[in-house]
């Protein structure tokens, strides 16, 4: 095999659609590696798709299944082992996975495409939290928890910021917060909200976005926080500026709202609303909406987060800061199986405050709601997995 021609070998790459199943080809001996590194590569693949990330039954492993295994129900395509019993809470491009190695604490980022033990394969990610009022006195910082995370650059020295959803340990219940960081500060700084904001932070932060150089934060109400980093003369975060968008909806909702999720689309930003039929049963149905302004009036103009009629031709992946859209008309290798659709997991636990403050013996984190829905119908598309004490389904983006 190592004297296949380099140009049959460089055919046999292009098929290989998963980013995993490429670096295992290329680890096979240097010839396969040559040919990978000619000067004249073959012509760049599509986006990768979305891994599913499940805990095993035992939580010896993190389960990775390449979506589009996924799809059509195929056995365990990948397994990693990135750490035992760390709880997952997101991930962003390039294979990096947000982790907090003891559950609670220790947070972190981890590349789980990185073939060698190097610093740059962990990030850390800080522990504290403090009050934008307390620049110059770290001892009055906070443990907190990260819920979820977004950054607004591909890591790599100071200028990329991680935003957060997080909570303090000393005001677990009710207390999500807004939280920023440069990469390498030990203590984050809190979001400028004011206690008496029209926005009542208990359970009301549902997802966070990097767009246009600005955090958005989506609150259960459909409201905007959006944020914008502001620095000292010496590269330091000093917190944010923030203000909140009071998006009206064209229709009442009806059904249980489950879960709002953020993902920009075509250049637009869109909220994806998950239904239930009741709290804590099955998700249902989902709604995606656009914001668009209306003219009610002469120069007076008003946000609406307005239905779209259709997907049109769009795969979404929603997960707590780590959703985004694909065009299915970019992978038509894929066949029929592969339909515009929104892509879910299960999450719902996001709403147990105290869920990372318990024991193993007593932490559930459910797997079983994940799926696909198209055509007004979820469709079960995913493996079956039991509750979890490490942590719930999450995407991975390679």
């Amino acid at each position: 095999m190592a004297d296949l021609p380099a140009d049959l070998l460089r055919e046999i790459f292009r098929h290989l659609r998963c980013v995993a199943d490429r670096d295992a080809a290329a680890d096979v001996c240097r010839t396969w590696r040559g040919a990978l590194a000619e000067p004249t590569p073959p012509p760049s693949p599509p986006r990768p798709l979305p891994w599913l990330l499940l805990p095993s039954a035992g939580d010896d492993f993190i389960h990775v299944y390449c979506f589009y295994c996924g799809i059509d129900r195929c056995s365990l395509h990948h397994r990693l082992s990135p750490a035992h019993g760390a709880r997952c809470f997101g991930s962003h491009e390039g294979g990096w996975l947000f982790v907090a190695f003891e559950h609670n604490r220790l947070h972190a980022m981890i590349n789980l495409r990185s073939r060698e033990d190097s610093k740059s394969s962990l990030i850390p990610f800080p522990d504290l939290l403090r009050s934008y009022q307390d620049e110059d006195d770290y001892q009055r910082a906070q443990n907190m928890v990260i819920l979820a995370a977004a950054l607004s650059s591909s890591p790599g020295g100071t200028s990329c910021i991680g935003a957060g959803i997080v909570m303090r340990w000393d005001l677990i219940a009710g207390s999500c917060r807004l939280a920023f960081w440069r990469m390498g500060d030990r203590v984050a700084v809190e979001g400028t909200m004011a206690p008496d904001s029209t926005v009542i932070l208990r359970d009301e932060i549902q997802d966070v976005i990097y767009q246009d150089g600005a955090f958005r934060f989506v609150t259960t109400r459909g409201f905007l926080v959006t944020c914008i980093p502001m620095f000292y003369a010496d590269g330091g975060l000093q917190g944010t500026t923030e203000s909140v968008q009071r998006i009206r909806h064209r229709e009442r909702l009806r059904e249980h709202v489950h879960a709002r999720y953020l993902v920009e689309s075509r250049a637009k930003l869109l909220m994806i609303v998950r239904f239930a039929a009741r709290p804590r049963s099955p998700t249902s149905l989902f709604k995606v909406f656009e914001m668009v302004q209306d003219y009610t009036g002469v120069e007076k103009i008003e946000d609406t987060w307005t239905e779209l009629e259709s997907l049109d031709g769009r795969l979404f992946f929603v997960g707590r800061g780590c959703s985004r859209s694909y065009e299915s008309s970019a992978y038509p290798e894929l066949g029929l199986g592969l339909k515009e659709g929104v892509y879910f997991l299960d999450d719902y636990v996001y709403a147990d405050e105290g869920m990372p403050f318990r024991d193993e013996g007593h932490r559930r984190y459910p797997c079983s709601d994940n799926g696909r829905w198209c055509d007004g119908h979820v469709h079960r598309c995913f493996s079956e997995q039991r509750a979890s004490s490490a942590h719930s389904p999450t995407w991975l983006l390679p």
